[in-house]
């Protein structure tokens, strides 16, 4: 399974993310990620797959949108200027990390067990 990350997080309907005051708050960190468990810097909660954006996070139930993002998701969102990346989940966090760790506001979607 892969992951997508964003820079300049819209709204993102497909994924559940919508634009918010704290979209102007800091990227926070994923702490750390380990098979079946993820845990972002801000929040006390333990997740197994998460959504992560700038000021937030909150636990990712893809029985809402399914695991896939629609093509037509990914071609909206680089329409817009949007980079859109799919990675492995580890190489995602390091390089979400890294990007947040420069200021840039990323956000992304997380499936800790692939």
């Amino acid at each position: 399974v892969y992951v997508r990350f964003l820079e300049l997080l819209p709204t993102l309907h497909g994924l559940g993310l919508q634009i918010s005051v704290h979209m102007l708050m800091a990227s926070p960190k994923i702490a750390s990620l380990s098979w079946g468990q993820m845990k972002v810097q801000g929040s006390t909660l333990t997740y197994k797959d998460c959504k992560v954006w700038p000021g937030g996070s909150r636990a990712w139930d893809w029985r809402e949108t399914g695991t896939e993002v629609p093509p037509s998701t990914v071609e909206y969102l680089e329409k817009q200027g949007i980079d859109v990346r799919v990675l492995q989940t580890e190489q995602a966090v390091k390089e979400y990390n890294a990007l947040a760790a420069r200021g840039i506001r990323v956000g992304g979607v997380f499936h800790s067990t692939c």
